[in-house]
């Protein structure tokens, strides 16, 4: 993984930490409106959260509902693997 992805995953992270510390999903819509492809599919499966998720409109729906479900979340990067 690229330091610049690293930094974009950093971004997001904090994005949507802020989204649930305001209760508010703008920081993220902003993050996924700018970096996001507008191919972009999210898999989720075993949560509340299942399915698929296609697009920006989707990679913000899938935060959005995981707000409605958990008033209380965070997020950290504790580690990051890079490939060779």
């Amino acid at each position: 993984m690229s330091q610049e992805n690293i930094d974009l995953a950093k971004q997001g992270i904090a994005a949507i930490n802020e989204a649930y510390a305001r209760d508010d999903i703008a920081p993220w819509r902003q993050q996924v409106e700018t970096i996001f492809d507008p191919e972009v599919v999210l898999e989720a499966g075993d949560a509340f959260t299942e399915g698929e998720w296609h697009g920006k409109e989707g990679a913000i729906g899938f935060v959005a509902n995981q707000m409605e479900v958990l008033k209380e979340m965070w997020m950290r990067l504790d580690e990051v693997h890079r490939c060779r």
